[in-house]
């Protein structure tokens, strides 16, 4: 017989994915993945049998509960579900879906915090077990079902293996890559990410998505050999980040940029592909990255605005707001993601 759960399907700045419930899926872990991968229809490269979207940037779930903390409003997990393959990949966080979390919890009646104006919701991240503080506006989201959310990340650093920003107690780290000497950094905070100035490896750092690039598999190699010595096995992290100068350039959709307008060049290669625009948790990492010192980053960019830095990627810009407390410790990232409800009902599996 057939069964069906309840879900939300939400866009969360330049992804989408599915919101479930916790209470609505199995206690026991493999029973719930079973369920999720049924649900993306998930072994079919285009997801014919199921609501995943046939690519990883919208084959992705976020289950959420309604916290028992009093110091938060809902606690929720990510998972990136796969594709053609059927895995979930449980370790990190996906910063877009995040800011979605927040309309989510609003929706479905999980917020205590709400008044004629604004929604402030506080989040736990189960993956990382890092707080995270949203807002958004009521009255445009009860119109609109489409609302700006502020997403606030706390003490951001050390979110995968608690140990501080450089979990490999290095800035820098040189590795030897196809005979070559080559200096990368890698940065655990919200994401974590592999640092590589694009030049070092034969790229530009403009580079776009559509484009057939053979050092990606080099890159996916130094990633697979990064997590191995960190102790992770996960298709996805640490997630590899190109980073190159600021010059003019066209984005995917033909927007003009010019080289003014932002700090830095970046493109995340996520899943062996170059990212379509930028996963927000790599962009959090970046930034945290651009006010350390002793990093591939340090001297090669000087911020405007040493509280904000802007980050080009295929799309365009996104905006991250560094906050530091008295003793220049980071305390915080900020970041705005545009969140659109989509679908609310029932999914059969």
């Amino acid at each position: 017989m057939a069964k069906k759960i309840r879900c939300s399907i939400i866009r969360g700045g330049t992804t989408k994915g599915v919101f479930i419930r916790g209470e609505d899926l199995p206690s026991n872990a493999s029973e719930r993945d079973e369920i999720i991968l049924k649900i993306f229809g998930s072994g079919d490269k285009w997801q014919i049998d199921g609501i995943g979207g046939g690519n990883q940037f919208s084959s992705k779930v976020m289950i959420v509960w309604q916290s028992k903390d009093p110091n938060y409003d809902v606690e929720y997990m990510f998972g990136q579900v796969g594709v053609g393959e059927r895995f979930i990949d449980w370790n990190g966080v996906d910063g877009n879906l995040t800011a979605a979390v927040a309309v989510y919890a609003y929706n479905e009646g999980l917020v205590k915090n709400v008044n004629d104006t604004f929604v402030k919701v506080r989040c736990f991240n189960i993956n990382t077990e890092k707080t995270i503080i949203t807002k958004f506006n009521k009255r445009k989201f009860d119109e609109e079902k489409k609302v700006n959310v502020e997403v606030e990340w706390i003490n951001p650093c050390g979110s995968f293996l608690n140990k501080g920003c450089y979990p490999t107690s290095n800035g820098i780290d040189v590795i030897n890559l196809l005979g070559k000497n080559l200096q990368i950094s890698v940065i655990d905070a919200i994401g974590l990410i592999i640092l590589i100035n694009a030049h070092d490896i034969g790229l530009t750092g403009y580079e776009m998505p559509s484009e057939n690039i053979q050092s990606l598999k080099i890159i996916e190699e130094l990633r697979k050999m990064i997590g191995k010595s960190l102790g992770l096995l996960s298709p996805l992290f640490p997630l590899p980040i190109i980073f190159s100068a600021p010059r003019d350039y066209y984005t995917v959709n033909k927007e003009f940029i010019s080289k003014d307008s932002y700090d830095l060049s970046v493109r995340v290669i996520s899943l062996g592909e170059i990212h379509h625009a930028l996963s927000i948790s790599g962009g959090i990492a970046v930034a945290v990255a651009s006010s350390l010192r002793g990093n591939v980053l340090d001297g090669y960019i000087k911020l405007k605005n040493e509280s904000l830095i802007r980050l080009a990627h295929p799309k365009g810009i996104s905006e991250f707001q560094i906050n530091k407390n008295e003793e220049g410790e980071i305390r915080s990232v900020i970041v705005n993601r545009e969140c659109r409800m989509l679908m609310e009902g029932y999914v059969y599996y």
